[in-house]
């Protein structure tokens, strides 16, 4: 019955001395976890306003398109007109 009731403050200051190397771990690996957080916003930073360039360039092409497409339009009638002047003449 003695050794029980000295083994248990034992155990429990061995566990009480367990428990710093258990905190710097938990406080180590925080800190990595910090580090990755950082390092995943700044990327997700990057491709946002990468994200906003490639959509600024497909507006200023979209636009390239329509002017390109009126063009054709254009075209297209200019070229009906003379074909029909032609075979009216």
């Amino acid at each position: 019955m003695l050794i029980r009731l000295c083994v248990i403050p034992a155990l429990a200051m061995l566990t009480a001395c367990q428990t710093p190397p258990q905190t710097q771990e938990l406080l180590n690996r925080n800190e990595r976890l910090q580090v990755q957080l950082e390092e995943a916003k700044a990327q997700i930073d990057a491709l946002t306003a990468e994200r906003n360039s490639k959509q600024e360039d497909i507006e200023d092409l979209n636009r390239v398109i329509t002017v390109l497409n009126t063009e054709k339009s254009s075209r297209v009638q200019e070229s009906s007109g003379l074909r029909s002047r032609v075979r009216g003449f």
